[in-house]
């Protein structure tokens, strides 16, 4: 195959040159093969990866070497003070209770003077992403010493991997948003739609680039149905859902010979995984996305042509595929009351989300590797002219910040989204 690489289009250069003139260079990690450019990591990435646990809890040892596990990870504060209050661990064989303070290096904790700072007392771990040096030893204020945590060698799975699956919007803030002013503030408005439209635009390319390396790890159809995965998992199950794709790989999938005996193995085999059940609307339970997942498979077993196909017909792309079940069209789960009316497996937003996050990206991706430039650029064309989802949050609170309109193209609204992933998760003193 060949790898093609191709300008996209022009105006990507244009948010790409902001955001390496706007992002602090120690906030950006490249990993090996991961990035197409890099990613913003900031404190409150590792507060999420704290609060969901996404690490190997099996082989957690504090800096010192001594063995930790977690029993329980505290509660988010959204107030001044540690990040995490009322936490509950075992360290070697020692239990304790207190706060958890967050960083992303092991020199934070010094940095931030919080050896200094009585409030921190209570403070009975640091944990921070990466190992920096610094002192082999910190104190609190009232001279404890604390023991660190680094959690890089232990994640589930990459940061970029964490950063595509983690919603935000679901983690507390703080109790006013940081308002402060955007790197596109200053812009004249005439100019505005052209940065969101290359914000979008890099977006697009940065989803081009992730999937074309499981294209490469994983062969096209494994990618296609992981991916796709991902997708169904909606906001809160995306990396679990992710797992259950690996674990019960496409090919093993449609060994089964009924739809049922696909929707059964892909339930068994997310018992093994974490799934969020609570604050999920019972239309999106997760066993119905499973069911989804199944219900496609099992109508289109080469997942690679059938997105091929939609490019090529776009008509087919603005409605949801028929995606219906005697038993999880009627039911929200396994025991709930039959519903009065059928509610589909596969709404029209998600499948917009499926579309533009997946299938045309996917393309673009496959295409690109088999040299066909043609279909990249309808896969791009499709990109920009597709319609928006419902804004969520992040994209409203952007659109807010920089006084726009909410789009009605799915590429400036992507645009927004990267814009907050760029920038407003960063923590306040960064900027």
């Amino acid at each position: 195959m060949n790898n093609v690489k191709v300008q996209i289009t022009p105006a990507t250069d244009l948010y790409a040159e902001l955001r390496q003139s706007c992002l602090p260079r120690n906030l950006s990690l490249r990993e090996p093969a991961d990035f197409h450019d890099p990613i913003p990591i900031s404190e409150r990435l590792v507060q999420a990866i704290w609060c969901d646990q996404l690490f190997d809890e099996h082989i957690l040892r504090t800096r010192d070497g001594k063995l930790l596990k977690v029993i329980h990870p505290g509660r988010w504060n959204v107030e001044g003070g540690p990040d995490f209050t009322g936490a509950h661990l075992q360290i070697a064989e020692r239990s304790i209770r207190g706060d958890v303070e967050i960083h992303l290096h092991t020199t934070g904790w010094n940095s931030h003077r919080h050896h200094e700072n009585p409030a921190y007392n209570r403070v009975i771990l640091d944990v921070c992403l990466w190992d920096l040096g610094g002192p082999a030893v910190v104190r609190t204020a009232d001279g404890a010493v604390l023991p660190q945590l680094v959690l890089h060698p232990c994640l589930q799975c990459s940061l970029e991997e964490l950063v595509e699956s983690l919603d935000f919007d679901r983690y507390p803030f703080g109790p006013t948003r940081n308002a402060r002013p955007s790197p596109l503030a200053h812009l004249p408005k005439e100019r505005m739609a052209d940065y969101l439209e290359s914000a979008g635009t890099f977006r697009f390319e940065q989803k081009v680039t992730r999937i074309s390396a499981g294209i490469t790890q994983h062969g096209a159809e494994q990618a296609a149905y992981s991916f796709l995965a991902e997708a169904l998992g909606y906001k809160h199950n995306k990396l679990a859902f992710q797992q259950i794709a690996t674990a019960l790989p496409l090919v093993e999938l449609l060994k089964r010979p009924m739809v049922d005996r696909k929707i059964e193995a892909l339930l068994t085999e997310s018992a093994r995984f974490r799934l969020r059940i609570s604050q999920v609307r019972p239309a999106n339970h997760p066993h119905r996305r499973l069911a989804a997942l199944a219900v496609i498979a099992d109508a289109h077993p080469k997942l690679e042509e059938w997105f091929g196909d939609l490019v090529e017909q776009p008509e087919k792309l603005q409605t949801p595929p028929r995606c219906v079940h005697p038993f999880w069209s009627w039911h929200y789960n396994h025991h709930g009351k039959r519903l009065t009316k059928p509610c589909s497996l596969l709404g029209r937003d998600r499948w917009k989300e499926i579309v533009c996050n997946v299938i045309l990206p996917f393309c673009s991706a496959n295409a690109r590797l088999r040299g066909n430039t043609g279909l990249m650029e309808k896969a791009l064309q499709r990109y920009i002219q597709f319609p928006a989802s419902q804004s969520n949050l992040a994209a409203r609170h952007i659109a807010r910040d920089l006084q726009v309109s909410l789009p009605r193209r799915m590429l400036q609204q992507q645009g927004l989204i990267q814009i907050y992933q760029d920038f407003d998760l960063l923590l306040p003193d960064v900027l």
